[in-house]
């Protein structure tokens, strides 16, 4: 009798032919009564197989595979012949399947959780200068950022104000009320002897010869 040839079986006596081993098995050796299933993270596609073949970067096998699959998006592998993928880690995603590794998010936005395709905005009062990061920091008081996805928080402008952290949008001096400086989180009174008729003001203005104004935070001279 004959043995059958690696990549053929025959598990029965008194056989006339050999048994190719199908998809997903293998033989490697001579003489062979059976076929091994491939081991998980490897494949084999084509009958007569002496041995598998590991699974590419960003791909993935169970055992008695015929081929590989994507690693799906959110998830990754950068090692050969891996049967399973890992997740992205918070911070990072993949956007497309078969992904070999995860990329950063990048600067102004973030992603909190793992296993994800897609990064986010920062909401409008936050920002992030840096990149894979898993979320976004409060605008400072005194600061602030209307736009979503930002990298830095503005400066309120003299004459306005930003009390709160996560501010959207600074806040105007009352009348009677100054800023001088940028970034301010309060307005200052204007002095007795002193007024401040507009909103916004920047200074406030002495009361001319002929008038007064007694009250702190006064509005207008008398």
């Amino acid at each position: 009798c004959t043995s059958c040839p690696a990549g053929t079986y025959q598990g029965s006596t008194g056989q006339s032919e050999c048994i190719y081993c199908e998809a997903g098995k293998y033989s490697a050796e001579i003489a062979s009564t059976s076929c091994s299933s491939c081991d998980a993270g490897t494949y084999s596609n084509a009958s007569t197989a002496v041995g598998c073949t590991d699974c590419d970067v960003g791909k993935y096998s169970s055992s008695g595979a015929s081929s590989c699959i994507n690693c799906g998006v959110g998830f990754h592998t950068a090692d050969i012949g891996s049967s399973s993928c890992t997740a992205c880690s918070s911070g990072t995603i993949s956007a497309n399947a078969g992904a070999s590794n995860c990329t950063s998010c990048p600067a102004g936005k973030y992603q909190g959780s793992t296993g994800q395709s897609a990064c986010v905005d920062c909401e409008a009062g936050k920002y992030l200068s840096g990149t894979g990061e898993s979320s976004c920091t409060s605008c400072d008081a005194g600061k602030y950022v209307s736009s979503t996805g930002a990298v830095v928080c503005i400066d309120c402008a003299v004459g306005t104000y930003q009390a709160s952290t996560d501010g959207e949008s600074c806040l105007s001096c009352d009348n009677g009320k100054y800023s001088s400086t940028i970034a301010a989180t309060s307005c200052v009174s204007c002095s007795s002897g002193q007024f401040a008729s507009n909103e916004s003001s920047t200074a406030c203005s002495d009361c001319v010869a002929g008038q007064y104004q007694s009250k702190f935070n006064g509005p207008k001279s008398m």
